[in-house]
């Protein structure tokens, strides 16, 4: 089989070097628009080993930190701050140089990695008898379908310099009623993080680099900003993620995998691509989008329902149910979201505040 790859960043590489390795016949060609694989690095970098992802090149990892810290600013005393401690760590990684590793693993078996070429959908097809999106938010496919923006989340981040010794062995991820989003510190050592505001479109900031300055100037004194970067996030599902007899299947942010709730994209990249290498190799590919629902189903529905809370209901509302989750650990958070849900939702009280608040919504979008 000869497939065609657009996008050499991780999904796309994930799926050539799962596919190869399960099988070595398999002809491949990896597309990267940019010069170098690995950049731009539009991530906040932290790596989430959750559904079978694993864990990212070793030689890529410049922190570990133990958990994930929620404050919620301006919420009353007592509901504003939420620890979420992790099994297995957090690393923080060096994006780029990961995806470098991930391609050179994907030459040794014999992937055939093609950067500074942007290639299409439509220019591959005849060439390939299966095309991969696998070129993130916004994706190929998107772009030359023609369709409206589906409503992403959004993002801008600095990389900064500076004392960040107290946040080394946490991220920490700041909320307030001012939007639908979250502010963020991910340590990459003691004096470098990756610092960042993603939010979504329902309810934004109208000068989101002035917010992105506010927060780090409140949280870190005496800081260099030595890059920045923003894009789009793909939290909107692009289904379907395969259509029999179009030959063109969707990976990661491309497929809108990227979490609803909180953005994390990286292990669903992974997981998508390693499902769509198997349903390739046993011949299953209509079977693809149903695994995909099957695994990261639960997870994304869970998040899509927290979203809507912190959409339609008040920011009290929204900081108390996720009090509920203080004391879980990041890996339920993924991968036990019923359980998790049902924790949020046990308070009657609180459950009939956030009903009604998604009952109003919903009206509101009907009429």
């Amino acid at each position: 089989m000869e497939v065609g790859v657009v996008g050499g960043s991780i999904a796309g590489l994930e799926f050539a070097r799962s596919l190869k390795g399960l099988d070595r016949s398999a002809d491949i060609a990896v597309f990267e628009e940019h010069d170098e694989i690995g950049l731009p690095v539009k991530c906040a970098e932290g790596w989430l080993n959750v559904h079978g992802s694993g864990r990212p090149f070793e030689e890529a990892v410049e922190n570990e930190v133990s958990g994930i810290r929620l404050h919620f600013r301006g919420a009353p005393e007592g509901y504003r701050e939420v620890w979420l401690g992790s099994r297995r760590g957090i690393p923080i990684i060096d994006r780029s140089r990961n995806e470098t590793l991930l391609a050179e693993s994907c030459e040794d078996y014999g992937v055939r990695v093609v950067t500074g070429k942007r290639a299409t959908i439509s220019g591959l097809r005849d060439g390939f008898d299966l095309v991969v999106d696998a070129s993130g938010c916004p994706s190929q496919s998107w772009r030359e379908s023609g369709g409206g923006e589906p409503g992403w989340s959004r993002g801008v981040q600095y990389l900064v310099e500076g004392d960040f010794s107290d946040y080394e062995d946490e991220m920490l991820l700041e909320f307030g009623p001012d939007l639908v989003g979250y502010r963020w510190i991910f340590p990459k050592s003691e004096v470098e993080a990756n610092v960042g505001l993603g939010w979504s479109t329902v309810r934004g900031p109208d000068d989101p680099w002035g917010v992105l300055g506010e927060f780090l100037e409140r949280r870190v004194e005496g800081v260099e900003v030595r890059g920045q970067t923003a894009g789009v996030i793909g939290t909107v599902p692009a289904e379907p993620l395969y259509v029999p007899g179009n030959g063109v299947a969707k990976v990661g942010d491309a497929a809108g995998l990227a979490d609803p709730s909180n953005g994390e994209g990286m292990s669903s990249a992974v997981v998508s691509a390693r499902l769509l290498a198997e349903a390739v190799y046993s011949g299953t590919l209509p079977r693809y989008e149903r695994r995909v629902k099957e695994v990261l189903g639960p997870q994304l529905r869970n998040s899509r329902f927290l979203r809507r809370v912190w959409e339609t209901a008040d920011y009290e509302t929204f900081a108390r149910v996720f009090n509920r989750l203080d004391g879980v650990d990041v890996e339920s958070f993924f991968e036990e979201p019923r359980s998790l849900r049902a924790r949020a939702m046990g308070n009657p009280w609180l459950s009939a505040k956030v009903a009604a608040a998604l009952t109003a919504g919903w009206l509101n979008r009907r009429l």
